[in-house]
């Protein structure tokens, strides 16, 4: 399944949408998914004002500021007179940055408009909900009692991209499917750091051979990293593509939890780690690992910065180490174990 088919599966089943943000997929998606399931259920009124927007950039960095041209165009059949208009983003905690322009939108009459918001140096990368905001009312023949009075209305929110530069890097993620909320928390991770996780199940090839597909996203990949938990260590599949990556003399990082045992004999040694050791413990072990891949692998087709793929990794592992036991999370999981 792809990842929408994933989240649905897991709203369909009774996980609330930040359950499923929790078991790292992104927000964005995620509520995507959940506004059609609730369409479906109960449609949406359309709201008497609209506002669309183009940001400058789809992928922001910290400490930068964010420019946004937006049109705020009443579609409703009575006069609207807006006071302010602007953006609220979570960071700021119920404040926004508004526009105190004062005008007046006759019915399906609209306005262009510029903000700028400045993104914080110290916040955390992801992805961070915004919200357009509009003070306003409705005025003349037909208006509302209710809209006597101004009242600040709330869009539906939009995500913003808080990340690292892309860096052009391609990490292939071998992996259970009974992991695979931890394969998407690794996946943001690495995201957030401007490299490409690719996990095999989100490319769909009807009618291709598995053993190749897998192969080829391998080959294609700067780097390789295997999920070594106890469904990791007991699937063929991972084991296989573990084996083809050394052939191929591919960059490998192996992230095994101290309390599996492998039946498969593996050569290269793995970053071995337990959840339950400070997260500190953790970090270091890979981060030693992390420069020992790249004493080995300088000179060969591997950029030489593992600045990215080691940021990438730590974050996960970090959240590994600090998070809610995946003990728990992996036998709740739904998800079908097919490799």
């Amino acid at each position: 399944m792809g990842i929408e088919d994933d989240i649905r599966e897991l709203l369909s089943q009774g996980y609330s949408p930040q359950d499923v943000i929790r078991e790292g997929y992104r927000k964005s998606t995620v509520y995507k998914v959940y506004s059609e399931l609730m369409t479906e259920i109960v449609p949406i009124t359309a709201p008497a004002w609209q506002i669309t927007w183009q940001p400058a950039n789809k992928r922001y960095f910290s400490g930068q500021t964010a420019v946004f041209k937006y049109t705020v165009r009443n579609t409703s059949g009575i006069d609207l007179y807006v006071y302010r208009s602007g953006l609220q983003p979570e960071w700021l905690e119920g404040e926004w940055y508004a526009r105190e322009d004062r005008f007046l939108l006759h019915p399906g009459n609209s306005r262009s408009l510029t903000i700028s918001i400045s993104i914080p140096a110290d916040i955390s990368l992801g992805e961070h909900e915004l919200r357009w905001g509009l003070d306003a009312q409705f005025v003349g023949p037909g208006a509302p009692i209710s809209s006597s009075t101004i009242q600040t209305q709330w869009s539906e929110p939009f995500y913003l991209e808080v990340k690292g530069p892309i860096t052009g890097y391609k990490v292939f993620i071998s992996h259970s499917t009974g992991d695979m909320y931890l394969v998407r928390q690794l996946q943001c991770s690495l995201d957030n750091e401007g490299i490409e996780g690719i996990v095999a199940e989100d490319w769909r090839e009807p009618g291709a051979i598995l053993e190749e597909k897998f192969k080829s996203k391998i080959r294609e990949s700067h780097f390789f990293i295997a999920l070594l938990t106890a469904n990791g260590a007991s699937s063929d599949w991972v084991i296989f593509e573990i084996n083809y990556a050394l052939s191929i003399k591919k960059p490998c990082i192996l992230l095994k939890e101290k309390e599996v045992h492998l039946d498969s004999p593996i050569e290269i040694e793995w970053v071995e780690f337990s959840r339950y050791e400070p997260p500190e413990a953790i970090i270091a072990k890979a981060q030693e690992a992390l420069d020992l891949v790249k004493q080995q692998h300088y000179g060969l087709s591997l950029p030489p910065n593992l600045a990215p793929v080691a940021a990438g990794i730590l974050a996960f592992l970090f959240g590994l180490a600090i998070g809610k036991s995946k003990e728990q999370g992996s036998q709740n999981s739904p998800l079908i174990n097919d490799r």
